[in-house]
């Protein structure tokens, strides 16, 4: 049995802000198929939140396969389908990770991971392993309660 390679995927701490304006156009081309998808069944109302996951599903970058809280990180394990290394990113907030797959310089889809605990985001390492991506996150430091003076 042939051995597969495993890759590092590039791993970046993002400001929110510049985060939700890369993603924009595809929250846009989500909007859009469900509305299509909308149409499709006749325009009947009812069934707003079902055709809009349904949209979701076909925009998402990868599938949350787990996810584990140890007493130093976060794990996160994901299948993400018919990808090389070098079109995926993992974006990193406090406490959220975004996983995105670019073509030409522009997101296609994306999957963001809300996390159970805030991370330090120079720190986290994503590696693919054929069509399963693994992110480690190691927690923040959470700076010593002070004490009380009288």
């Amino acid at each position: 049995m042939a051995k597969e390679t495993v890759r590092q995927v590039a791993v970046k701490p993002v400001d929110a802000a510049d985060l939700e304006a890369r993603l924009a156009p595809v929250q846009d081309r989500i909007r859009q198929r469900a509305h299509a998808l909308y149409c499709r069944r006749g325009e009947r109302e009812g069934s707003a939140l079902e055709d809009w996951l349904h949209a979701e599903r076909e925009f998402n970058a990868a599938h949350l396969a787990g996810m584990d809280e140890g007493d130093g990180d976060i794990r996160i394990t994901a299948c993400v389908p018919d990808v090389n290394a070098s079109d995926i990113g993992v974006d990193v907030l406090q406490n959220e990770i975004v996983v995105e797959t670019d073509h030409a310089g522009k997101v296609e889809r994306y999957e963001k991971f809300r996390l159970p605990a805030k991370v330090e985001g120079a720190g986290v390492k994503a590696r693919l392993r054929g069509t399963e991506l693994n992110v480690v996150a190691p927690k923040a430091r959470q700076s010593p309660a002070k004490k009380k003076t009288r």
